[in-house]
Formats: structure tokens, C-alpha cells, sequence
């Protein structure tokens, strides 16, 4: 989970700089080609103002006024220093000016481009766009150079070397790169310590259900925290607080229970011994009818305190069915607990969203940034006016030139707004960041609600599977105890009905000797079936107890619960 949760934040971080690093690379160039158009311009008035006169070709060479054009390089020279680019003039297709150079000399001579020449010359557009010139590339601009007739003589450039715009680019992708390297860094921190603490946490939880799932409840948890694993661990505490005092009422239960049988059938031996007197007597019976009387009366006793003995068991016995539809209660309550971090789930989709919405904010800064640069743009092509017109007044005044300074003055004011809007720029960047390492906070939440969503619901879905199936078996086991309990009731009913006849027939001892003895046999096949039934009994007391004893219980709780 955490290896695909890292290259999530990797590809997710690399589709970024990659968007990011194409706009600004476009943006420049674009704004590169914006500031070539307005060079081409103030160049151009440049030598209209130095250079007084019309355009013309005059004994085969370009003339500006009455200056020649052709091998002038002090005039390009200055042109491009003053713009900070190449500067070309041409005769017809023709380079007869020029900086550029060639092997380590002027390219003097050289032709245009077809494209531009296409253009330019043929129909006497502007030309501005990338364009290879010489083997490297240039942001480029060109415009015709027409006579006083309107007729094309040549052609004007000024351009801007691509590698130039390529190392501004590569050095803002440094910066944003580096960024991106310390949030991921950053991020992979976070995300680890975050995935450990939930890990020791849940595998505590593990080990405590684990342990109840094979009857041992003595370990608490101790959970300080608000969130879904702090009401597991709190639900968890509950249901064995709940189990231990069950188990120790059924513990106690069944020890009557068995203490009951015991009785119930050393009751029964004593009647059995009593009928068989009976039926000895039966041979005496006109001189033992006193002694007969005296032991009926002596067996009703019995059955009197046996019927109370089957009471005490009847009722101890709803209590404890009743204890179990309670531990089955607590223990679906506690099913229910594992119900609520399915809901984790939904969570994973909100964060999902939430990333959506920072991609797309990331566009709507760059988007921004392409502002800006326009912004850039149109503060250089006014620093450019006011430089040349600073240099025009300077020509013209000489060492008079007073209106240099205030011409130089408006330059610098320029030159701060274009300070501050590459502020803006990297303010902007620094956005960007912001909202990746909000991403990246984003997928945190992701990898958390999965790990917390996933192993909750196996791990404590498991535990509460086997804990219900044991309360179940003990619910089984009770019913068969309730079971024996009202065999046991109707023996003791038959007892007393077959102990009632006796009783009416004493009086009559002499006539009914033989109905004496066929009830005296009865009586005894009733003690047998009673003394079967609490042998029963006594075994299903000896089950429940066992089965009680494969739960170990907090010995605290147990004896807090048999002192109350």
C-alpha cells in the first residue's frame, strides 16, 4: 500500500512539473517573440532617426539617406546592444549587415530564409515567429525596407537566440523541481510515521480480539483517542466487562445446578429404598399399616422439598437463558461497531475529489502566471520606447543632454514594476507548491482510510464470527438444561400424584394389598426415571460449567460479581 501510495505522489508530481515546465516554457517564448515585435519597431525608428532620408539602392548598394547601409556594423552593433539581440539588414534576400556570426566571422553575404523571403519580400509582410538561421534558432522578426516609391529593397531583423529562452527555462524548472523533491520528501515522512502509529495501534486491537476469539478475556486496552479504532478498542472493553460477569453468573448457575441434581437424586434414592420397605411390607400389611402411614407421610415430606428443590432450578435456569440472549445482544452490538468503518470507505472517494479540485486549481495558477508575463511584456516594450528616446535626446543635445535624466528616471520606475511582477511570478510558483503539498496531504488521508477501512473490517469481523458462534453453543447448551428441568417437573408431578393414591389406599391396607404392590412397583419405575433425569441434569451442569471454563475472565470481575 505505501509503494503505491509513493508512486501515486511521484506520477502525480511529475505530471505536474511536466504541465508546469511546458507553460512555462511556452509563456517565454511567447513572451520573447512579444519583446522581438517591439525591438523590430524601436529599431527601426532608431535608424530613422539617426539616419535621415529614405530607403534606396543606389550603384548597387542600400543607402539610408545618404549613409550606406551595406558593411555599416557599427550600426548594428549598437542596435543590438542596445536591445540585447541580433540585428540584420538586408539587400533584397541578401545579408549586407549583420552581428550574427559565422565561423568566427559576420555573416556577411548569406541569404534568409525561404520563408521569410516568401514573406517578405514577395508579400511584403511581417515575418515573426521561431525560425532556423544559420544552423541555431532564433525568436525572430522581420519586416520589409521599402524605397520612397513603396518598391521592397530589403528586408530588417532582429532576433533573440533560442538558447537564450532555454536557459531561463531550465532554470526555473531547477527551482521547481528541487520544490517538488523536498514535498515529496516531506511527504514520505509524514506518511510513514502516520502508517506505523496505526499499525501499533490496530495490532493491538488484533492481538486483544484474537485472544477472546480462543476465551481469553483478561487483557484491557487502553485507548485514549476519539477516532473509529478509540470506539473499537472502548466497544471491545465492554463486551468482556459484559462477558465476565455472564460467564461468572453461569459459573455460579450451573454450580447450583449441579448442587440441586446431587440432591434431587439422593431424594430419589431415599424414596427408591422407601418404596421397596413398601412393598415388604406389603406381606405384613394388617400389622404394619401404622408403619406404612408413617412412611408415606415421610416420602410426601421429601417430594414437597424436592418440588422446591426443581423450582429453585427452574428459575435459575430463565435467569440464565436470559443472561445468554443478553451476552448474544452485546455481542451483536459489537458486529455493529465493525458496520461503522465501512464508512471509512466513502471517505476515500471525498479525498479523491478533494485532489481533483487542487489539479485543477495548479491550472488555474498558471494560468495566472501567463497574465503576468503579458504584464512583463508590455512593461518591456515601454522600457525599450523610453530607452531609445533616451538615446535619441542624448544624440540630438550632446553634452547638453538634460533630458536624459528624466527619461533615465522613468526607465528605472519601469524597471521596478518589472521587478515586481516577477515577484508576482514567484509568488505565484510558490502556490503551485502550496497546492502540491496539499496533494500530497490529500493522499495521506487516502492511504489512512484505507489501511483503517481494510484491516478493521477483516480482522474484527473474524473475531466477533467466533465469538458468536461460542455464545451460540452456550445458548444450545441451556436450552437442553431447560429441557431436562421440565422432565425433571413432570416426574416429580407423577411422584406426587402416585404418592396422593398411596396415601387414599392406606386406609384400605387390607383390601387393596395387591393394588399396593403394582403401585409400589410404579412408584419405584418413577424413582428410576426421576433418578435418570437429575443424572442428566447433573451432566448437563458438568457441560455448561466446562464450557464456562474455556472462557478465562478478569478474577476481579468474577469475584466483585459473586459477592453482589
Amino acid at each position: 500500500m505505501n509503494v503505491m501510495f509513493s508512486c501515486t505522489i511521484v506520477l502525480l508530481t511529475t505530471v505536474i512539473m511536466t504541465v508546469a515546465s511546458i507553460q512555462i516554457k511556452e509563456g517565454i517564448k511567447k513572451e520573447t517573440l512579444e519583446r522581438v515585435k517591439s525591438n523590430l519597431i524601436l529599431a527601426y525608428r532608431y535608424i530613422d532617426e539617426k539616419y535621415k532620408g529614405n530607403w534606396m539602392l543606389k550603384d548597387g548598394m542600400i543607402y539610408k539617406g545618404e549613409t550606406q547601409i551595406n558593411g555599416d556594423n557599427q550600426l548594428v552593433d549598437e542596435i543590438g546592444k542596445m536591445i540585447g539581440g541580433t540585428v540584420t539588414i538586408f539587400q533584397n534576400d541578401t545579408r549586407v549587415a549583420t552581428n550574427i556570426i559565422l565561423h568566427g566571422q559576420r555573416a556577411i553575404g548569406t541569404t534568409a530564409p525561404k520563408p521569410v523571403v516568401n514573406k517578405v519580400l514577395k508579400e511584403g509582410g511581417t515575418f515573426f515567429r521561431e525560425v532556423e538561421i544559420l544552423g541555431e534558432w532564433y525568436q525572430a522578426a522581420y519586416m520589409p525596407i521599402k524605397s520612397h516609391n513603396g518598391e521592397i529593397i530589403g528586408m530588417f531583423y532582429v532576433g533573440i537566440p533560442q538558447k537564450h529562452v532555454n536557459t531561463v527555462v531550465s532554470s526555473l524548472f531547477r527551482m521547481l523541481l528541487l520544490s517538488a523533491v523536498a514535498v515529496l520528501a516531506i511527504a514520505a515522512s509524514v506518511t510513514v510515521w502516520f502508517t506505523r502509529h496505526i499499525r501499533v495501534r490496530l495490532d493491538a486491537v488484533s492481538k486483544a480480539l484474537q485472544q477472546a476469539g480462543e476465551g481469553d478475556f483478561t487483557v484491557t486496552l487502553n485507548d485514549g483517542a476519539r477516532d473509529e479504532i478509540g470506539q473499537i478498542v472502548e466497544s471491545y472493553n465492554k463486551m468482556r466487562d459484559n462477558l465476565s460477569e455472564l460467564l461468572a453468573r453461569v459459573t455460579a448457575a450451573s454450580e447450583q445446578v449441579a448442587a440441586a441434581a446431587e440432591e434431587l437424586t439422593a431424594s430419589a434414592e431415599q424414596t427408591v429404598l422407601s418404596t421397596e420397605q413398601v412393598s415388604a411390607g406389603i406381606q405384613e400389611v394388617a400389622n404394619r399399616a401404622d408403619i406404612q402411614s408413617s412412611k408415606t407421610d415421610a416420602t410426601a415430606a421429601s417430594m414437597e422439598q424436592m418440588a422446591k428443590g426443581v423450582a429453585s432450578i427452574v428459575d435459575r435456569s430463565t435467569a440464565i437463558a436470559d443472561l445468554s440472549v443478553h451476552m448474544i445482544a452485546q455481542a451483536e452490538d459489537g458486529g455493529k461497531s465493525v458496520e461503522k468503518t465501512v464508512e471509512q470507505m466513502n471517505a476515500i472517494q471525498q479525498s479523491v475529489l478533494q485532489s481533483e479540485k487542487v489539479i485543477r486549481s495548479l491550472q488555474e495558477r498558471s494560468k495566472e502566471i501567463e497574465s503576468i508575463v503579458n504584464i512583463i511584456n508590455q512593461i518591456a516594450e515601454q522600457t525599450n520606447l523610453l530607452a531609445l528616446n533616451a538615446a535619441i535626446e542624448a544624440a540630438r543635445a550632446g553634452e547638453h543632454g538634460a533630458g536624459f535624466a528624466v527619461v533615465a528616471d522613468e526607465v528605472r520606475k519601469l524597471a521596478e514594476q518589472s521587478q515586481e511582477s516577477t515577484k508576482q511570478i514567484a509568488h505565484l510558483i510558490a502556490r503551485i507548491q502550496q497546492d502540491i503539498e496539499n496533494t500530497a496531504q490529500i493522499m495521506g488521508d487516502v492511504i489512512q482510510n484505507v489501511q483503517s477501512g481494510m484491516n478493521t473490517s477483516q480482522e474484527t469481523s473474524q473475531k466477533f464470527h467466533v465469538i458468536l458462534k461460542n455464545t451460540k453453543t452456550i445458548s444450545a447448551q441451556l436450552e437442553d438444561v431447560s429441557a431436562s428441568v421440565q422432565q425433571l417437573s413432570a416426574g416429580i408431578q407423577e411422584l406426587d400424584s402416585t404418592i396422593t393414591e398411596l396415601a387414599a389406599t392406606a386406609e384400605k391396607t387390607m383390601e387393596t394389598s395387591k393394588e399396593m404392590a403394582a403401585s409400589a412397583e410404579e412408584q419405584v419405575a418413577s424413582m428410576e426415571e426421576i433418578t435418570s433425569s437429575a443424572q442428566s441434569l447433573a451432566n448437563l451442569s458438568e457441560t455448561l460449567q466446562e464450557i464456562a471454563q474455556t472462557f478465562h475472565i478478569v478474577p476481579k470481575e468474577a469475584s466483585r460479581f459473586k459477592q453482589s
